[in-house]
């Protein structure tokens, strides 16, 4: 992590397609932050919690902080992202399409 990094910012709920990116743009921000600092608090205050690989996510880096490890490797960038409506009524669901790199380790 970088001194002086702070967290993401949480996004506005927007029912857009806007919104849509926003919100998985940060989803993806917030887990690479929870990974670069071996910390789950975070990600579990400001992300939803009820899909099981997020929680099994969160418990493998509180284990590996509480086991005093940390994560050696790059940090997630995301390359690029493009939405789609499933259709264009207003409230539709959107898909987001978001390309990750890893950077390489220091």
């Amino acid at each position: 992590m970088l001194a002086g990094e702070k967290p993401p910012l949480p996004v506005p709920q927007v029912h857009t397609e806007a919104g849509a990116q926003a919100f998985a743009e940060f989803f993806i921000k917030t887990i690479d932050w929870s990974y670069a600092t071996t910390g789950s608090a975070y990600m579990r205050h400001v992300l939803p919690t009820q899909l099981h690989e997020f929680r099994r996510a969160c418990r493998n880096i509180d284990s590996t902080s509480h086991a005093g490890n940390h994560y050696y490797g790059g940090r997630l960038r995301i390359t690029s992202s493009a939405t789609a409506a499933s259709d264009g009524s207003s409230g539709a669901e959107v898909a987001v399409l978001v390309r990750l790199t890893v950077l390489p380790g220091t």
